[in-house]
C-alpha cells in the first residue's frame, strides 16, 4: 500500500500545484475581485484535468515514436542494454616469435571484445525494452485521450447550463503554451546535439560501461511536443484577437429630485 500511496501523491502534488498557480494568475489578472465559486471550481477541475491528460498523452506519444526509432534506425537509437549485459571479455595476448625471443618486448595490451551469448542478450535486453515501451506507450496514449475526451465533453454539456463558458481560459491557454514551449525549446537542440554525438563521436569500446547516450528518447519529445505547442499557440493567438469577457455593468443609481 506505501508504494500506490506515494504514487498518488506524486500524481496529485503537481495538479495542486498548477491549480494553485493558475488560480494566482487569475486573481492577479481580475485585480483581486476574483472569488472561488461552485462554477468557477467546476470549470478549473475540467480544464486542470484536460491538461494532465494532454501530458499523459505527450508521454506515451514519446515512447511510441521512440519505439519507431528503434525500428526505422536500429536498437542502439533509443534503448541502452543493461550494464550488467555488457561485460568486457579481454582476448588473450599474442605470443611472442621466435626472432624477438631475444628481445625484450613490451606485452600487447588485450582488445575488449563481447562474446556472441553476451551480444544475444543485449539485443534481447534492447526489445523488451522496445516492447515495454509500446505497451506504455498505447496505454498512456488511449487513456489520456479519453480522459481527455469526457472531460471536454462534460465541459461543453454541463458549464454552459450553469452560466459559464466553456472554452479554455487564457491563464489556462498561456500556462499550457508555457509548458509545451519550454519542452520543446530546450529539447530540440539537445535532440540534434544528442544526434549529431551518436553519429560523429568515435565508437565505444565494446563491452564497456561508457556507452553514448541514445538520443531516441529526447528526439522522440521533441518531435512529439511540436504539434501541441503549434495548436496551442494557434489557440491563443486566436484568443488574444478576441475582445476580453467583461462583467456587466451595474445599473446606475436613480438621480435625486
Amino acid at each position: 500500500m506505501a508504494p500506490a500511496g506515494f504514487a498518488l501523491l506524486y500524481a496529485l502534488v503537481p495538479m495542486l500545484v498548477l491549480g494553485g498557480i493558475g488560480f494566482g494568475i487569475w486573481r492577479l489578472a481580475s485585480g483581486g475581485r476574483a472569488t472561488l465559486t461552485f462554477v468557477g471550481l467546476l470549470s478549473g477541475y475540467f480544464q486542470l484535468v484536460r491538461g494532465v491528460s494532454l501530458i499523459v498523452l505527450l508521454s506515451g506519444l514519446t515512447l511510441l515514436c521512440n519505439a519507431a526509432w528503434a525500428s526505422l534506425l536500429g536498437a542502439e537509437f533509443s534503448y541502452r542494454a543493461s550494464p550488467g549485459a555488457a561485460v568486457a571479455q579481454a582476448a588473450p595476448p599474442a605470443k611472442p616469435s621466435a626472432a624477438a625471443s631475444g628481445a625484450a618486448s613490451p606485452k600487447p595490451s588485450p582488445v575488449p571484445t563481447v562474446s556472441p551469448e553476451i551480444r544475444e542478450r543485449q539485443r534481447s535486453d534492447m526489445e523488451r525494452q522496445q516492447r515495454e515501451g509500446l505497451a506504455q506507450g498505447i496505454s498512456l496514449s488511449i487513456v489520456a485521450s479519453v480522459l481527455f475526451a469526457l472531460h471536454w465533453v462534460g465541459a461543453r454539456t454541463i458549464l454552459p447550463r450553469l452560466g459559464q463558458d466553456a472554452g479554455p481560459s487564457r491563464v489556462y491557454l498561456g500556462l499550457m503554451l508555457a509548458l509545451f514551449s519550454l519542452t520543446g525549446v530546450i529539447t530540440l537542440p539537445l535532440a540534434a546535439a544528442q544526434v549529431s554525438s551518436f553519429y560523429t563521436a568515435p565508437a565505444p569500446v565494446p563491452g564497456s560501461f561508457n556507452q553514448p547516450q541514445p538520443p531516441g528518447g529526447t528526439l522522440a519529445l521533441a518531435v512529439a511536443v511540436i504539434p501541441f505547442w503549434l495548436a496551442f499557440l494557434l489557440t491563443i493567438s486566436r484568443a488574444a484577437r478576441r475582445p476580453e469577457p467583461t462583467a456587466p455593468a451595474a445599473p446606475a443609481a436613480p438621480e435625486a429630485v
